[in-house]
């Protein structure tokens, strides 16, 4: 029985991994460390997203704000009320609407804005790399 053990053991060709495998090996290991990345990305962008989508509320609040004790909306609904004087005096009217605009207000509320679409373009991105690694991978759902 040791002896036709001997023999089949004997007769067994050497088995050597295909020169491919190495190779599968290096990409999964480089797309693992990628998915790795992109999962941290998505949390840190998050929590930036969040924050900054809340600064865009508040900042938004603000530019209501600074329009009502700006007086800005009390000039321009001269221009439906009193239009002709509006048309007598226009130099002196876009004078006074461009002082009473709230320029930084605005400008403030514009760059969260700019901000919120930012990170949700970097959140998209990642989240998109990450649905698309777990459908090759043959993961069905979330991280």
């Amino acid at each position: 029985m040791e002896n036709e053990y001997k023999k089949l053991l004997m007769n067994l060709k050497d088995a050597n991994p295909s020169d491919e495998l190495f190779e599968k090996i290096i990409l999964r290991i480089g797309r693992e460390e990628r998915m790795q990345i992109a999962k941290k990305r998505v949390l840190f962008f998050s929590v930036f997203f969040i924050a900054s989508f809340f600064g865009f509320i508040y900042s938004f609040i603000a530019v209501q704000a600074a329009f009502i004790n700006s007086g800005f909306m009390e000039f321009f609904s001269l221009l439906f009320s009193d239009f002709g004087v509006v048309v007598a005096c226009w130099q002196n009217f876009a004078l006074t609407l461009l002082e009473s605009l709230p320029v930084l207000a605005l400008v403030v509320t514009l760059l969260m804005f700019s901000l919120v679409l930012g990170l949700f373009t970097f959140l998209m991105k990642d989240i998109k790399f990450i649905n698309s690694n777990n459908i090759i991978i043959g993961k069905k759902h979330g991280f």
